[in-house]
């Protein structure tokens, strides 16, 4: 009998684990959002100046910021679409940030427009 119920709590936790979701929080992603916003110009102005520290730290505040996104609900749209935008997006960050500290410019602004052309899907699909 114990392990019955031992069992059977068990498996409700794995199923109720594997469902367990955020729901969508506005105030959160426009949180987010004013990050990825100011830490993009931070990275084009690091670019710009060669400056590879700051360059570097802007593309990982926006990995830091977006990661707690992917545990969120979308407000419309599906949840792999919004898992997949915000992967396709953390990895665009990590890009710029290892190109940064490798001061390779030339990639370093490419992943700057993977991240705004990133953006603008996500806006476009997810934004109320």
């Amino acid at each position: 009998m114990k392990r019955l119920f031992g069992a059977a709590f068990l498996a409700l936790l794995v199923l109720s684990g594997a469902s367990a979701q955020a729901a969508y929080d506005s105030a959160k992603v426009k949180d987010v959002m004013h990050v990825n916003f100011g830490s993009l110009q931070a990275a084009k102005k690091a670019i710009d100046a060669t400056d590879a520290k700051a360059a570097a730290a802007a593309f990982n505040a926006i990995v830091e910021a977006d990661k707690p996104l992917l545990a969120m609900d979308p407000p419309k749209g599906t949840k792999a679409d919004w898992d997949k935008a915000f992967k396709d997006l953390i990895a665009s960050a990590v890009k710029g940030a290892k190109a940064a500290t490798d001061a390779d410019w030339d990639t370093a602004k490419a992943a700057l427009g993977e991240l705004r052309t990133a953006m603008g899907k996500g806006h476009a699909a997810f934004k109320n």
